[in-house]
């Protein structure tokens, strides 16, 4: 009777665990992403300071972001599969 117990116990830390570990994804998927966005914006308008231009790089800086971020999240999810 202990073990049957010590089995179920087993079970659900697995799960706990599982869980624990998508979480980690979805945490680590938002900052990628977040980070890779403000941080080419902000490159981009210290450029446009710089030139003088009216948000022209603010604006590829964002679209890096976006583009890099989501690069950096299909192969994190690709390791998974």
């Amino acid at each position: 009777m202990i073990e049957i117990d010590k089995k179920k116990t087993d079970e659900d830390d697995s799960e706990v665990l599982s869980v624990g570990r998508a979480l980690g994804l979805v945490y680590q998927i938002g900052f990628t992403i977040i980070f890779s966005l403000l941080f080419f914006m902000f490159v981009g308008k210290k450029i446009d300071e710089w030139l003088g231009t009216s948000m022209l790089f603010t604006l590829i800086g964002i679209i890096f972001g976006v583009v890099g971020g989501g690069y950096v999240v299909y192969k994190e999810i690709s390791k998974i599969q």
